[in-house]
């Protein structure tokens, strides 16, 4: 069976596969199944076509973890977009830098950092703005616009060549830089890395990494669905917060820098994470002994991971 070569296209598998399993775990307590996803992405789609919006065009979004985040990756590669995840930290004026670089056609906000969207620098260039979970004036509803839109139906734009995916750097030695990911190469990443790791259909994620970042879209958003895991959402990342919401839903799999696994161990003592079985950490520094005791605390197998977003990642 040949492999999937862009990001949508492990969405519509996923479905055809196990349309009817948990996909995600939303923070309100539901849950989505793939399914579920992939039909709200289509409609997303549809109103990202009926803007004008395809292929060549970036969508950016600037939101916190959300399912609206992970549907917007699968819409965009469905209507053929590169998608542009926004650092949820960004100030009002790297914000405008940033839409005055990539020139968005489209542009999604979570409705409580709009402030941070200077409406002065947009772009011309801009077709749809979305605001989601709250409404805003000269904004369309997320939730309304797919309510009223049609399915793209059929397969995806996207080309494996295509842009998938424009992240920014850090801009530690300048302004930051939009890297530019392929289809293609953030899927067979990201084959590469949930073969090695040995995800399964039975695991269980959790969003302790930002879905905008790219450590956290590779695991818990493309990862996981290739495995047709299911994900635990959380907008932020909170120790302790992330320590009951494992124990509560069985989390299997995390992944995640140093600093969020030495203080998630000072809330660990009394509970039961019997669960989980992989620790992937990276993203900087990672001292033996950190792993040594997460290993001996928790009996499972923790793994240190090397990646760069220009690497896909």
């Amino acid at each position: 069976m040949t492999m999937p070569r862009t990001v949508d296209e492990v969405f519509v598998r996923a479905d055809a596969r196990q349309g009817g399993a948990v996909h995600l775990v939303l923070p309100g307590g539901g849950a989505a199944s793939y399914g579920e996803t992939l039909a709200r992405a289509r409609r997303l789609a549809g109103v990202l076509a009926a803007a004008g919006i395809g292929p060549g065009d970036r969508v950016a979004a600037f939101m916190r973890t959300s399912r609206e985040l992970h549907e917007s990756y699968i819409a965009c590669g469905l209507a053929g977009a590169g998608a542009v995840p926004v650092n949820g930290l960004n100030t009002a004026r790297e914000n405008g830098l940033l839409f005055a670089d990539c020139a968005p056609a489209g542009l999604i906000v979570e409705a409580s950092m709009l402030d941070r969207v200077p409406a002065e620098i947009l772009p011309g260039s801009m077709r749809l703005r979305l605001v989601t979970q709250g409404t805003a004036s000269g904004w369309r509803s997320y939730d309304g616009a797919l309510e009223a839109s049609r399915d793209l139906a059929g397969p995806g734009r996207s080309r494996p060549e295509d842009a998938g995916l424009i992240i920014y750097s850090s801009g530690t030695t300048g302004a930051p830089k939009g890297i530019v990911l392929g289809q293609q190469a953030l899927v067979d990443n990201a084959l590469m890395a949930s073969g090695v790791l040995g995800y399964r259909a039975a695991d269980r994620f959790l969003t302790i990494l930002p879905s905008y970042s790219s450590f956290g879209y590779s695991f818990d958003f493309l990862q996981a669905a290739l495995a047709g895991a299911s994900t635990v959402l959380t907008p932020l990342f909170d120790a302790a917060a992330a320590v009951e919401l494992i124990e509560r839903h069985r989390v299997t799999c995390l992944a995640g820098v140093p600093t969020m696994f030495v203080r998630m161990a000072e809330h660990m003592a009394g509970r039961d994470l019997a669960c989980l079985r992989l620790i992937d950490v990276g993203g900087g520094p990672v001292p033996e002994k950190l792993k040594q005791d997460l290993r001996a605390a928790l009996g499972c197998e923790t793994v240190e991971s090397y990646g760069l977003t220009e690497i896909s990642p």
